[in-house]
């Protein structure tokens, strides 16, 4: 709502922003100096409100009428590269075979070393790097198992930092 004062100080501005206002949905006129805005306290449109009433009318965009226009034609499309596919058109073999069968990803199987348990992390660091060199793992599975070893330390010189910069405000009076 517009005070008085607003009003009374800066008329002419006041009411060219109502009118702009109005003109484009976002405020209403419920009195000659009070003004609604179709926004929550958050700043917010409301439900069934919309910050550009007049925009663009959906289904108009170049994008959209393009992604139309061939849409009908993609059966003789899709024929077309399967024709040329078969006739030795490498192209349109890949295209083809990479938009319906994917590349597969290679999957590990969980793997479980018991020498890992109840060591440090330099320790369990050293012996990932023995099971890669062994053969028991293969190099990405070690860089895997590596990077959250190194993870943990970097969480546990945080937790350790944060307990000493504690400990050190404690011994001098300062928590």
């Amino acid at each position: 709502m517009l005070s008085a004062t607003l009003l009374d100080a800066f008329p002419i501005q006041v009411r060219r922003l109502s009118a702009t206002l109005l003109q484009h949905g976002v405020i209403t006129m419920t009195e000659k100096t009070k003004v609604v805005v179709k926004r929550d306290a958050k700043g917010y449109w409301q439900p069934g409100q919309s910050g550009n009433p007049n925009g663009r009318p959906p289904g108009t965009h170049p994008v959209t009428q393009l992604r139309n226009m061939i849409s009908v034609h993609i059966p003789e499309i899709v024929d077309a590269m399967v024709k040329a596919a078969k006739e030795g058109d490498a192209q349109a073999a890949k295209l083809l075979l990479e938009r319906v069968v994917p590349t597969l990803k290679p999957v590990s199987e969980p793997i479980f070393i018991p020498e890992l348990k109840n060591k440090s992390l330099e320790d369990q660091g050293e012996v990932i790097v023995q099971a890669v060199a062994s053969g028991k793992l293969t190099p990405s599975q070690g860089n895997q198992l590596l990077m959250s070893i190194s993870s943990m330390m970097t969480v546990k010189e945080g937790y350790e930092s944060s307990n000493h910069t504690r400990q050190r405000m404690k011994d001098l009076d300062l928590f």
